[in-house]
C-alpha cells in the first residue's frame, strides 16, 4: 500500500513556489485532497498548504516572482488565502492553528485528513504521509468516511461535498457516512445560500450530474 509522496508527483510550478517560501517558514504541510488524488494516481491541480508563519509575508514574496491572482476566503472553518497560479493550479495557504493533529481532526473526510511535511519533501525528495484516521486505506478503496462523528454537524455543507467527491472522484459512501448524512441532512437549511450554490454549481457542471442531483433534491440519502 502506497504511504509516501515523491516530489515528482507534485506540479513543478507548485514545487518552485514551495522551494522559495520554505526558507521563510518554520513548518509547512501539504494537506487534504491533493494527497488523496496522488494516492488515486491523479495529478492534483488544487493544493492546500498549512504554515505556522504569517501568511501575508509569504504572499508578498510569491507576488514578486510569480503571476498569481489572490483572494481571501473567510466564510469557512479555516480562513485561507487562495492563489490562482497562471498555469491553472490553485494553491490555498492557511495558518496552522495549534497542533497539526488538531487541524486534521477538523477536516471533512478521512481521505482529506492526510498530510506530509513539505520541509522533509524538499530535503529528501520523498516523505511519508501522516495518516491519523485511516485515510490512506480509505483512499486506496475509494470509500468516504467522516473524519470524526462531528464532521458533518460542524459544517453540513460537507454532505453536498460528499456527493461531489462521489461524482468527480468515483468514491462510494461508507455506512458510517451514510448514517451521518441522514442524521444531519436537515442542517443543510442552515448553510448560507452563497456557499450552498457554489457547491451545487460544481455538481451541476459535471456531465453526469443528474442522478446525483436528483438524489440530493429528493432527499434519498
Amino acid at each position: 500500500m502506497k504511504n509516501s509522496v515523491e516530489i515528482k508527483e507534485i506540479d513543478r510550478n507548485i514545487i518552485n513556489i514551495i522551494k522559495e517560501i520554505t526558507p521563510l517558514c518554520g513548518n509547512l504541510y501539504l494537506v487534504g485532497g491533493a494527497l488523496r488524488d496522488i494516492l488515486n494516481g491523479v495529478k492534483p491541480d488544487d493544493y492546500d498548504i498549512l504554515t505556522d508563519y504569517p501568511t501575508d509575508s509569504i504572499i508578498e514574496k510569491i507576488k514578486r516572482n510569480h503571476k498569481v491572482k489572490i483572494a481571501r476566503i473567510e466564510n469557512r472553518i479555516n480562513p485561507l488565502i487562495r492563489l490562482d497560479i497562471d498555469n491553472g493550479n490553485i494553491l490555498d495557504l492557511s495558518t496552522l492553528q495549534g497542533q497539526l493533529s488538531d487541524n486534521l481532526s477538523t477536516r471533512d473526510f478521512t481521505v482529506n485528513s492526510l498530510a506530509i511535511s513539505i520541509n522533509k519533501l524538499i530535503k529528501y525528495d520523498k516523505t511519508e504521509i501522516i495518516d491519523l484516521f485511516g485515510g490512506i486505506e480509505h483512499a486506496q478503496h475509494r470509500i468516504l468516511f467522516p473524519t470524526t462523528e462531528l464532521s458533518l454537524k460542524a459544517d453540513p455543507l460537507r454532505i453536498l461535498r460528499a456527493f461531489r467527491i462521489k461524482l468527480y472522484k468515483d468514491y462510494i459512501f461508507s455506512e458510517t457516512l451514510s448514517l451521518d448524512m441522514k442524521k444531519h441532512r436537515k442542517l443543510i437549511a442552515n448553510v448560507k445560500g452563497e456557499r450552498l450554490w457554489m457547491e451545487l454549481k460544481k455538481i451541476l457542471n459535471h456531465p453526469d450530474s443528474y442522478p446525483v442531483f436528483s438524489e440530493i433534491v429528493n432527499g434519498k440519502f
